[in-house]
């Protein structure tokens, strides 16, 4: 089977540069999905903490009391 022209080294460096640019444009993309993920599992964490204090009926400033006081021992 024959093979196509050979590209020249310009033309292979340009593929490749491309290529990285495709891919680190994909790793962008990814970082910032990576990030609203962990902002919507905070915001959740922070939803089920605020109504686990509201059912034990301790106010937010009880709770840094409480935590500041396990600190500090």
């Amino acid at each position: 089977m024959a093979r196509g022209a050979r590209k020249s080294y310009e033309e292979q460096l340009q593929a490749v540069e491309e290529q990285m640019e495709r891919c680190n444009q994909r790793l962008n993309k990814l970082k910032e999905e990576r990030e609203m993920i962990f902002e919507k599992k905070k915001k959740s964490e922070m939803k089920e903490l605020y109504q686990l204090l509201k059912e034990q009926n301790v106010s937010i400033e009880d709770a840094v009391k409480l935590l500041s006081q396990k600190e500090s021992a």
